[in-house]
């Protein structure tokens, strides 16, 4: 269990935000348990007007997510955006479903938008 305590010296701010970033490693599998939690996780997180940060620095050619179609932000994005309609039909949050995170020196193929 995680204990997350607020820093000292750090009140309640109006203009605060949270952002909740994801790493994603190989072990993770189009078919496992953990995606239908990160979309959840990325549905809650819409419910507050935020939107998930998706790492996939270390993800290797060898990864089982790069290997689905259009690439690894693409195919979440259906997913979440799915999960989104489902939940929310017409009234689905305005936002991404996900904000890509990638590394620096990245080629344009390997960039997602």
């Amino acid at each position: 269990m995680v204990n997350l305590r607020p820093c000292p010296n750090s009140g309640p701010r109006p203009d605060a935000q949270v952002r909740l970033m994801i790493e994603l490693l190989d072990s993770v599998k189009p078919d496992g348990k953990l995606l239908p939690a990160l979309v959840r996780a990325a549905v809650r997180v819409a419910e507050f007007g935020r939107t998930l940060w998706l790492d996939t620095t270390w993800l290797t050619s060898t990864s089982p997510l790069m290997e689905q179609p259009g690439g690894t932000f693409e195919y979440l994005d259906n997913m979440i955006e799915s999960e989104l309609l489902e939940n929310y039909g017409s009234h689905t949050p305005e936002l991404a479903g996900l904000v890509p995170v990638v590394s620096i020196d990245a080629s344009d193929d390997e960039r997602p938008y």
